[in-house]
C-alpha cells in the first residue's frame, strides 16, 4: 500500500520501490530534496516510526559525480560528432551537412545523377548534450532514445549513400569499358 501510495501520488518527484534485501527505497525522479515527515495524517494516525520503522528526515540532493563524468563524456562525443560531419567537406560541398551533388554522367552533361545530402549533425539526428548532467533516469533515457533514432537516421544515408555509389560505381566502370573498347 506505501509503495502504492507513494508511486501513485501526482507531482510527488519520488519513485518508492523495494530493494534485493525488501527493504523500501525512496528515489527521487528530478533533482531534488526528498523530505519524509514524521506524523501520518488519516485514520489511526501514528509516526512514521511506529508504521514502518522510519524517522523524520530530509536527504539533500547530491549530484552523482559518476553520471556528471558520463553526461561530460557524452557531450565530448557529440561535439566530436559535429566535428566530423563538419570536416568531411570537400571543396565546398558536404553530403554530410545536407548538400546535393549532381554528377554528369556523359561528355554532354545530358545525363547526369542527383544525390542529396543528409544533415547528419547533432541537431540533424536530434542529438543534443546532456540534460541536468544525466542526474535522472529520465534525462539518459531521453538521451538514449535520441542516439537510438540517430542511429537509424545514419544507417538511412548510408544506405542511400551506398546505392548511389553503385550506380555511379557501374557508370564509371561501363565507361572505362567503352574507351577501352575504342
Amino acid at each position: 500500500d506505501f509503495l502504492d501510495a507513494v508511486n501513485n501520488t501526482s507531482g510527488l518527484k519520488v519513485t518508492a520501490s523495494l530493494n534485493a534485501s525488501g527493504k523500501i527505497e525512496l528515489a527521487a525522479t528530478e533533482t531534488v530534496d526528498v523530505t519524509i515527515s514524521a506524523s501520518l495524517a488519516g485514520a489511526g494516525g501514528g509516526t512514521l516510526t511506529s508504521i514502518i520503522g522510519l524517522t523524520a528526515g530530509t536527504t539533500s540532493f547530491s549530484p552523482n559525480s559518476t553520471r556528471q563524468s558520463l553526461a561530460s563524456q557524452f557531450d565530448a562525443l557529440v561535439s566530436q560528432l559535429d566535428g566530423l560531419a563538419f570536416d568531411a567537406g570537400v571543396n565546398g560541398l558536404n553530403l554530410l551537412t545536407g548538400s546535393s551533388l549532381t554528377v554528369g554522367l556523359n561528355e554532354t552533361g545530358s545525363s547526369s545523377i542527383a544525390s542529396s545530402g543528409a544533415d547528419l549533425t547533432s541537431t540533424g539526428l536530434g542529438v543534443s548534450l546532456s540534460s541536468n548532467s544525466f542526474q535522472t533516469d529520465d534525462d539518459i533515457n531521453a538521451a538514449i532514445a535520441a542516439i537510438n533514432s540517430a542511429l537509424d537516421s545514419v544507417e538511412t544515408a548510408a544506405a542511400t549513400f551506398g546505392s548511389m555509389g553503385a550506380v555511379m560505381q557501374a557508370r564509371q566502370d561501363f565507361n572505362t569499358a567503352m574507351i577501352n573498347t575504342l
